[in-house]
């Protein structure tokens, strides 16, 4: 195959005094098996992103356990000194269910509210209230 196993190496080095040096800089690197993954660019852009609710769907229907334990936002009306204001608070995965072929994620926020969000209600992030 034209591959030298290194046991051999190490003992053509001990006995005959080959020189490790000089046969490692002729010698090919092994490469990974397997098809190397293309480069992603940071201004590359395909027809479905990465992180598009689309996909996200698609792959949490067939699969909903790797949501758990990821982070989410949701926005919260509040009452500070007699006015509304609106506060986000992150939100972490911690259990799904599956009932009638519909996935449910529970979600526990830092302000305390435990939601139950159902995969059709997930849109796109929107633009903060200033």
């Amino acid at each position: 195959s034209g591959w030298i196993c290194s046991h051999v190496l190490a003992t053509l080095a001990l006995r005959d005094g080959l020189d490790l040096a000089k046969l490692l800089k002729r010698l090919p690197a092994r490469k990974p098996p397997g098809r190397l993954r293309k480069v992603r660019r940071a201004l590359d852009r395909d027809d479905e992103h990465y992180i598009a609710v689309a996909r996200l769907v698609r792959i949490l229907t067939e699969q909903p356990g790797p949501a758990m334990n990821w982070k989410c936002s949701k926005e919260f009306q509040e009452t500070v000194d007699g006015e509304m204001q609106y506060s986000n608070y992150v939100g972490t995965v911690s259990s799904w269910a599956n009932r009638n072929g519909v996935f449910f994620w529970r979600v526990t926020f830092d302000n305390g509210v435990v939601e139950h969000l159902l995969s059709k209600t997930w849109r796109r992030p929107s633009t903060p209230r200033i």
